[in-house]
């Protein structure tokens, strides 16, 4: 095997082995460094989404044999987070198999479990295509914070004390807005029906 000359090496793509990124380094190769760290966490977090599938589909079985309270008490005794708990759970309910999971990171997976297939939204699938841009925009943002609020259900009931007290007010005023959303609904269907 022919040894490399100094000069061969340098037009070569530098590789930084175990040197950690300095003030001193070029611009270039703080951008390459930073490039090749997140490609590799890129490539861990997908090999870790089967692994929250299959975390989920014992955690779902599991789920079921316990109350409220005693589940999150149960998570705590198995020293697993309660969030990424919850996150499992989702993705599992999601992708019936693991082979769907194929190249998505565990984002990727959680986002898509935000999707429900089959409900119209703005832009694809519309259910009334006259409808307005406005009524479109209505219709994504109820099928949003509905999606939004079952993905945080079991979020809330792990909050600690002093989160739900702060959150508490903001879930309220959140409340006190919807309805009037509603009441607005109610009236505008109630003017919609034949007499």
């Amino acid at each position: 095997m022919a040894q490399k000359t100094s000069d061969e090496k340098s037009c070569e793509t530098q590789l930084f082995g175990a040197e950690e990124p300095t003030p001193e380094w070029t611009v270039e190769q703080l951008g390459d460094y930073a490039r090749t760290q997140h490609e590799l966490i890129v490539d861990r977090e997908r090999s870790l989404a089967i692994g929250y599938w299959k975390l989920g589909g014992a955690l779902e079985i599991l789920r079921g044999r316990f109350k409220r309270g005693e589940w999150g008490k149960y998570l705590d005794k198995l020293e697993i987070d309660r969030t990424r708990a919850s996150r499992a759970r989702a993705i599992r309910r999601c992708f019936p198999s693991g082979e769907e999971l194929q190249g998505l990171t565990v984002a990727e997976a959680y986002a898509r479990r935000q999707r429900k297939p089959g409900r119209p939204r703005g832009g694809e699938g519309k259910p009334d295509d006259d409808l307005g841009d406005h009524k479109h925009a209505l219709v994504d943002f109820v099928q949003e914070v509905n999606e939004k609020a079952a993905a945080m259900f079991d979020e809330a009931a792990f909050a600690d004390g002093e989160e739900a007290l702060t959150l508490l007010p903001l879930v309220e005023d959140t409340i006190r807005l919807l309805e009037g959303i509603r009441d607005q609904l109610r009236k505008r269907a109630r003017e919609q029906k034949p007499a």
